[in-house]
């Protein structure tokens, strides 16, 4: 029997960058593209189809809600409950968040990586053992004891319904245990994975240019990678122009170092007019300096 795929965008809002990824990733797959939906503090009224992520109706199911006011965060995990009782026996499910742009220049044989890909029980990326300075893995001895603690990112989550039911019951049974530790996603869903003897794909052995492409920090804009299909990739993290500007007057704010700064900056390509004279403005009135130049010196 073959496996059954679908493929839900994760989002709390609907614009045009969220319509540009229904229909790209529908060119993948055909009719089994959806948005997984947050809406704990509303409904979104929207004629794709959905699946809702409700962090009060999960709570309710024993999954709380923690830390409180970044639960839906640090539990990213919380995807797989929230898809598992919508999903059939046969089906394999992919959950992408919404900074994700897939490249797509040969749509069938995108389509034939991810049917590959469902071979496994959970895909990741970046699937390995993390050392003893790895943020996400402190005070995690109550759990864990002295297993090795591995590591998962999930920004492009593929499960089977078995494995979304696992990962649901191992949770609730942290929470129910009274321990006073509660493990980041990437730890949990790493870790659980290999103490449970899962099968685990990792995205980055499907898509060798990933590695190029891939980032947790250093940023795309949105409609710059949108439109450039170079082969069968993904650019990540892809983000609005106008809320990367906000983003920038923030780290100046915080003294974030010039390197850094410069760095992020590097990201935007070249600054028209206007949005040098803001950013220089802002330096001045933040900063006390001449202009942001100087801040990259």
């Amino acid at each position: 029997m073959s496996t059954k795929l679908r493929l839900l965008i994760r989002t709390h809002y609907i614009d045009p960058r969220i319509d540009f990824l229904y229909e790209k990733w529908s060119g993948v797959l055909p009719g089994r593209v959806g948005l997984l939906l947050d809406e704990t503090n509303q409904t979104i009224d929207t004629n794709y189809q959905k699946v809702s992520f409700n962090l009060n109706k999960l709570s309710e199911d024993g999954l709380p809600a923690k830390p409180e006011g970044k639960a839906a965060w640090y539990c990213g995990d919380y995807t797989m409950a929230a898809v598992a009782s919508t999903m059939e026996d046969d089906e394999f499910c992919y959950v992408v968040e919404n900074d994700v742009v897939p490249s797509v220049q040969d749509p069938a044989a995108w389509k034939a990586k991810l049917e590959e890909m469902s071979k496994h029980e959970l895909v990741v990326a970046n699937y390995k053992t993390r050392g003893r300075r790895w943020k996400w893995r402190q005070n995690l001895e109550k759990i864990y004891g002295n297993e090795d603690i591995y590591g998962a990112l999930i920004i492009f989550l593929g499960f089977s319904k078995a494995t979304a039911e696992f990962m649901t019951k191992r949770r609730v049974e942290i929470s129910n245990s009274g321990v006073d530790q509660w493990p980041h996603c990437e730890a949990f869903v790493g870790t659980e994975a290999a103490l449970a003897g899962l099968d685990v794909g990792d995205v980055f052995n499907y898509f060798p240019q990933l590695s190029e492409t891939f980032s947790t920090s250093r940023p795309y804009m949105f409609f710059d990678v949108a439109n450039h299909d170079m082969g069968n990739t993904m650019y990540h993290p892809a983000v609005d122009r106008q809320k990367y500007l906000v983003k920038m007057r923030t780290m100046i704010a915080n003294k974030v170092p010039g390197p850094m700064l410069g760095q992020y900056l590097d990201a935007l390509g070249p600054l028209d007019e206007a949005e040098r004279k803001t950013l220089d403005s802002f330096s001045k009135r933040r900063r006390g300096v001449a202009g942001l130049a100087d801040l990259l010196e």
